[in-house]
């Protein structure tokens, strides 16, 4: 059983290619055709390079290395797919030195690795294809990880030199990569036993001791921190991502941004273990009222970081998992405002800290269980591992199925939209994008029903108003192609950090709006 759990995870990848195979041949939707099928500077590598410098340069290029080999949405999804299966096996790697350190069982960071692998939180990241932005930036990261945590742990130079550079290509990819400093540092301190306290001297007590200065810390990490403060440097020499800020911070107060935040980690954390409430365009409200349901949920929230840090100073594996997954929302999900507040993909990273904590949970009801079993002579072969391993399969059976269900929203744009609208009904940019959907179809009936609906909830939203006027009686213009109809707006996103601009979707007329207002990503 030991070698088996040992080195199962290697097997992880396939396991991802059978859950995500099903969907390879689904079409683009939403950001895609934004992100990609519209957008020129990703179509060819010459023009990927007229148009740097830019934001996420490495993310462009992949998408243009991949419209060169085929423009399909398959060969995209091919990509996302086996991106996946890697950084699954790296957590698997990263999770297993974690546990080793901390004596824990093999079971534990397999369980954690399959959950990350197959759970239906990933597919934004994955079946959507410009989720890329997510998961070519998490393969970076995760190996800039491994690698430090080896070099500390081996002292070759030539790894912590990989690291750097894994985290640049982190960077390049997504801007949110800026934290790995501290997830190197967090890593480390697990990885390190409890320092003893120092004698104290009659003039400071024992307790009040330092354990480890911040001039040792910041020459332990000098190369990454050098790494993140240029990174910074070269975000806000670019014009794009100036305005993006300064749009940004005008959104709302800090004290207002904190309670939608506080809000949307709520429902993130809700949609971990409810997938069923997924959905990809929640069509949040970007303004939140204190009161006094949402003052506890901050209060808790609070205690439970503080108490992970707490139990994180005795090196506490679970302290970390909680650390872990507050670390990685927080570029997202804290301080600086967002238009569009939930979108799914923001768990990539961070749901690793509640994977873990799923499993470590799972092996300690496999041990009590397996301690009160031992006493029933014919289940008394059912030992710890053995009843982590039949626990925790259950666990990611279920998941893979989710998996593979919500995977089927994305097999068309009606059915993508009809999950939304179902899902978010006050969603007025949902109601127009599945008016579209149905007008690309041939139902004219059915979309305009969805265009007044969109215009009954924001009477404001031109694209709705001018597909409405422009829709044809008996359905599409003959000579009409999906994503080509003339007149037809459809709402999208930007592939911005906050989604600022918007694109126009089969315009071959003059329209009175600039095409689809933008969810912020």
């Amino acid at each position: 059983m030991r070698l088996t759990v040992n080195h199962a995870g290697w097997l992880l990848p396939a396991l991802v290619v059978l859950v995500y195979w099903p969907s390879l041949d689904f079409p683009f939707q939403f950001d895609d055709y934004n992100v990609i099928v519209d957008q020129p500077a990703v179509q060819s590598l010459s023009a990927w390079w007229r148009s740097m410098p830019g934001i996420r340069p490495l993310l462009k290029l992949s998408y243009a290395l991949n419209w060169a080999l085929s423009p399909e949405p398959a060969a995209f999804r091919q990509v996302n797919i086996g991106l996946h299966g890697m950084n699954a096996l790296m957590v698997w790697l990263l999770l297993s030195e974690l546990a080793r350190q901390r004596a824990l069982p093999a079971i534990v960071p397999l369980l954690a690795a399959a959950l990350f692998a197959v759970h239906p939180i990933q597919t934004e990241a994955v079946t959507y294809v410009c989720g890329r932005s997510v998961s070519l930036m998490a393969f970076f990261y995760l190996l800039s990880v491994l690698a430090w945590l080896h070099a500390t742990r081996t002292g070759r130079t030539g790894l912590k030199l990989l690291s750097v550079l894994a985290f640049l290509g982190a960077f390049l990819s997504k801007e949110t990569a800026i934290i790995l400093p501290a997830a190197l540092w967090l890593v480390s301190r697990l990885t390190t036993e409890v320092p003893a306290r120092r004698p104290a001297s009659p003039s400071v007590p024992m307790a009040l001791a330092p354990r480890t200065s911040v001039r040792s810390v910041l020459s332990a990490y000098r190369w990454p921190l050098a790494v993140a403060a240029g990174a910074l440097v070269f975000l806000l020499a670019l014009p794009a991502y100036r305005d993006f800020l300064s749009i940004s911070l005008a959104q709302r107060t800090p004290l207002d941004n904190l309670a939608l935040q506080v809000d949307a980690i709520f429902t993130l954390t809700g949609n971990l273990l409810l997938p069923a409430r997924m959905n990809a365009d929640p069509g949040w409200s970007t303004t939140a009222q204190w009161d006094v349901l949402l003052a506890v949920r901050a209060m808790l929230l609070a205690l439970l970081i503080g108490l992970a840090a707490w139990a994180f100073r005795q090196r506490s594996f679970a302290g970390f998992c909680v650390l872990w997954f507050f670390l990685h929302l927080a570029p997202t999900n804290s301080v600086l405002p967002r238009l569009d507040v939930v979108n799914d993909r923001q768990l990539y990273l961070a749901a690793i800290g509640a994977f873990a904590g799923f499993a470590l949970i799972i092996w300690r009801t496999a041990h009590w269980l397996g301690s009160r079993l031992r006493t029933q002579p014919a289940l008394a072969c059912l030992g710890p591992t053995l009843l982590a391993a039949l626990l925790g399969a259950t666990m990611a059976g279920w998941a893979g199925w989710q998996t593979v269900k919500r995977n089927q929203v994305y097999r068309d744009e009606m059915s993508f939209w009809q999950d939304v609208t179902a899902k978010s009904p006050q969603n007025a940019r949902a109601f127009n994008n599945l008016g579209y959907a149905y007008q690309l179809a041939g139902r004219p009936q059915e979309a305009r029903a969805a265009y007044r609906r969109a215009l009954a909830l924001a009477p404001s939203l031109p694209q709705a108003r001018w597909n409405l006027e422009v829709l044809p009686l008996e359905g599409m213009p003959a000579d009409t192609t999906a994503g080509t109809s003339a007149g037809i707006s459809a709402v999208t996103t930007a592939d911005t950090p906050a989604g600022t601009t918007a694109r126009t979707k089969g315009h071959t007329t003059a329209a009175p709006s600039p095409g689809r207002p933008s969810s912020a990503r």
